[in-house]
């Protein structure tokens, strides 16, 4: 097979139309989407919170992964070498001990 668009099979035959309206006419309430106000706020998980519970949920789940992944322990805490001195916004530095 070459270059020469004569040999290719998807030029020689014309597509037939299958969607002739729009796409939204498709969708419940003909894609009208809810305003962001109206929609739930789900967790990772799938579960529904508020607003006030995802700041909550952040810290709590800081607090595990910096347990159970970052090895800060409570003695770490204490210990001049491995305590947090700083905490830069988009630096990750403060999960890890």
């Amino acid at each position: 097979m070459g270059a020469d668009p004569k040999e290719h099979l998807s030029l020689k035959y014309k597509e037939k139309e299958v969607v002739t309206g729009s796409l939204l006419n498709f969708l419940p309430s003909e894609g009208a989407l809810a305003k962001l106000v109206e929609m739930p706020i789900l967790r990772w998980d799938g579960e529904v919170v508020e607003v006030v519970d995802i700041e909550r949920g952040a810290i709590e789940y800081k607090k595990l992964f910096r347990r159970e992944i970052g090895g800060c322990s409570e003695e770490a805490k204490q210990n001049p070498e491995t305590k947090l001195t700083e905490i830069v916004s988009g630096e990750v530095g403060d999960l890890f001990c």
